[in-house]
């Protein structure tokens, strides 16, 4: 078992691989005027439209303050509309607009390439994809408990 220094070290490693992989992202998708975020916002919703706003930040694991946020750019931008629901007046349904089909493909290439270019040279015989998903689960597990003990 790894000691604490590297366990610090590995989830160090996480955190500056994600943020590295959202800046190259949103340097890559300045001419789609995205931000990662944004996307993450708009790809969970693609396909799934009619979520309310608590059951996309649980699916996307991003708090539901900086969400609301993103929402609130993505409908002034014409991406994102809320709709209210049916049922129960006090809540919105979120969907994504016409006028996100032509960033879908072009943002899917370019996650591709990029993860292509990140993934393509790593050794075969090497555990790691089995350790980061284990690290994975475990900080979801937490998170689960520490939701349901709030």
């Amino acid at each position: 078992m790894p000691n604490i220094e590297q366990r610090g070290a590995l989830l160090q490693l996480l955190t500056d691989s994600q943020s590295a992989m959202a800046r190259i992202f949103e340097h890559r998708a300045q001419h789609l005027g995205l931000t990662r975020a944004q996307w993450r916002v708009l790809s969970g919703l693609y396909g799934h439209g009619g979520m309310t706003q608590t059951a996309l930040a649980e699916s996307i694991s991003l708090a539901p303050s900086p969400l609301g946020k993103i929402v609130d750019k993505l409908e002034a931008s014409g991406y994102v509309e809320r709709r209210p629901d049916p049922e129960d007046r006090r809540i919105n349904r979120l969907f994504v607009t016409d006028a996100v089909t032509p960033l879908v493909e072009p943002t899917r290439t370019l996650l591709r390439e990029l993860e292509e270019a990140v993934l393509h040279d790593l050794p075969a015989d090497e555990n790691f994809v089995d350790q980061l998903k284990r690290v994975r689960d475990k900080l979801l597990d937490m998170v689960a408990q520490e939701l349901a003990t709030a």
